[in-house]
């Protein structure tokens, strides 16, 4: 079997980086669960358009998503000051896209960036916003911008896609790299 620096039959000509580190999340729209203080709360499963709706907004803040996407959200932020909301947005971003947030916020943002081609595409390959979960939704949008992006541009690309913020850490399980991207960036 191959592996995800594979190529798909008219798919990118670059490795595709292993972003999602969970793919299970993937699979459907799920529901996110969370406890604050002695309360439960639950941001229900919703498709990709959901989540897009307020992510790909240049302006949005953590808020949006409870306020905008659960429906208790103003009795939640009630009970947690404004950094605590948005710790618990980034937390709800990895849980919902499988990745790290900062991984799923850029990706929305250049999909966001070069929409004029980038959603035609998804329409063309029917990747469906309204029936794919957050994660699947990324999944697929990363093959196709990757298959717009040259060779040459590919490591710089993946490389701004990852890199982490200044003050987060990874694991460093997770900052190996498959001998295929390797040979890729001498190329």
């Amino acid at each position: 079997m191959a592996g995800p620096e594979s190529q798909l039959a008219d798919g990118p000509s670059v490795p595709v980086p292993k972003t999602n580190r969970n793919p299970i999340q993937s699979l459907r729209p799920v529901s996110v669960p969370f406890i604050i203080g002695q309360r439960e709360f639950e941001i229900p499963a919703l498709p990709a358009a959901d989540w897009l709706a307020v992510l790909m907004r240049p302006d949005w803040i953590g808020d949006d998503i409870f306020l905008e996407l659960m429906p208790d959200g103003l009795k939640l932020l009630d009970l947690i000051d404004p950094e605590q909301a948005e710790d618990l947005a980034t937390d709800i971003i990895e849980e919902v896209t499988g990745r790290h947030w900062w991984i799923a916020f850029r990706l929305v943002g250049f999909l966001v960036e070069t929409w004029e081609v980038m959603g035609p595409e998804a329409i063309f390959h029917q990747v469906d916003a309204e029936k794919l979960s957050l994660a699947a939704w990324l999944d697929a949008m990363l093959v196709l911008l990757l298959s717009r992006v040259s060779k040459d541009h590919a490591p710089g690309f993946v490389a701004r896609l990852e890199s982490p913020p200044y003050g987060e850490e990874i694991p460093e399980e997770e900052m190996a790299i498959s001998e295929g991207q390797f040979l890729s960036m001498g190329e």
